[in-house]
């Protein structure tokens, strides 16, 4: 039974040292008495002192709800997030990660707009970027950060993906994705690995089943970006490993633009995208022999480059890999095309005529 409420659920691995002040968003939400809420934080084989840290904080607040604190020794944020999902009582499932600092009306609002909107499969906020120090000029600009509006105004967003950050997931829509055959391809982040694109594969494949994406300006939040993560050593690192989530994004995107592709028509437009990225890539590398090394346009340069290079070469590497990827996503978008007509031709059988056909 899917139960109207928010789960507010936070997977981290050693996050002791920001946990805290996320922790003290929480326990200072506005939540009106007659919407139902909990708090689950999935402690995903951490080797530090997290759940500790966890438990003694929330203590410090009287909220009238407790913590509950559950243990994934599978190491990956997608790991993580399953058992979050499973966890959960509530069927609007609130992924806050341990560095999202929630607006004090976040739980209430999510509650509002998904029960007012069956059909949001996925609802996004829109996070600022709160840095531990001054970051260089070239972070504002090339951002890799969970954050920034993610579409023209609230309501349906056409791009069919919302990031994780203060991401709200319906739980009774996840549960059909996995009742279809559905498994993430992606691990997430994974230990000190940066890679990637969970949230996105999760949303693309909600669209795939027949949900809406959707974004809301109220749903407001802080996003704490540590000193460690703003170094050009850091940047790389994720450009480079984060990459690989186009194996499984880009076929499930295409999939979501074009749903009656075929296998011999996607590999054409494979063509198009690769030859696409190079068209750009040459003049970045161009642009970036010209500037002064070590300046900040020069870094800019540089790391749009390796973006734009780390993406070719999944491309080119990983082509079979690719193609596998978007025929598991046919497939799955066939179950629930096959299962939606057969809920319908039940209905016609069993409903009086007047309630089918008007």
């Amino acid at each position: 039974m899917n139960i109207p409420g928010v789960s507010v659920v936070i997977c981290t691995f050693n996050g002791a040292d920001k946990l805290s002040e996320t922790i003290r968003h929480i326990a200072q939400q506005q939540v009106p008495s007659h919407i139902p809420w909990e708090f689950i934080i999935v402690n995903n084989a951490s080797t530090d002192d997290t759940v500790q840290v966890a438990q003694t904080e929330w203590n410090k607040y009287t909220t009238g709800h407790s913590l509950r604190i559950v243990h994934e020794p599978q190491p990956g944020l997608s790991y993580a997030r399953r058992k979050g999902f499973e966890t959960a009582t509530f069927d609007y499932v609130l992924l806050c990660d341990d560095d999202n600092w929630l607006d004090a009306h976040y739980i209430s609002t999510v509650y509002e707009i998904m029960l007012a909107h069956p059909n949001i499969g996925a609802l996004g906020g829109c996070g600022t970027l709160v840095f531990e120090e001054d970051p260089p000029s070239w972070v504002r600009t090339f951002s890799i950060y969970a954050a920034g509006r993610q579409a023209a105004k609230s309501g349906p967003c056409n791009r069919f993906t919302v990031y994780g950050a203060g991401c709200v997931i319906r739980k009774s829509a996840y549960d059909k994705l996995l009742q279809a055959g559905y498994r993430s391809l992606l691990t997430d982040r994974l230990g000190k690995e940066l890679s990637s694109g969970g949230d996105y594969e999760l949303c693309l494949a909600l669209v795939i089943a027949g949900y809406a994406i959707w974004y809301d300006e109220r749903l407001t939040f802080q996003h704490f970006i540590t000193r460690d993560r703003i170094t050009r050593e850091y940047y790389g690192k994720y450009l480079r490993e984060s990459a690989r989530c186009f194996e499984v994004l880009h076929p499930y995107k295409v999939i979501c633009e074009w749903r009656s592709l075929t296998v011999k028509s996607f590999r054409f437009r494979m063509a198009k995208s690769l030859f696409y990225l190079l068209r750009i890539y040459i003049p970045v590398r161009i642009k970036k022999a010209f500037q002064i090394k070590g300046s900040p346009r020069y870094i800019l340069l540089s790391l749009r480059a390796y973006s734009l290079s780390s993406m070719i070469r999944v491309y080119m590497n990983h082509w079979r890999t690719i193609i596998e990827n978007y025929r598991h996503g046919k497939a799955l978008q066939k179950r629930f095309s096959t299962a939606a007509n057969w809920e319908f031709k039940t209905a016609k059988r069993t409903a009086p005529v007047s309630s089918v056909v008007k």
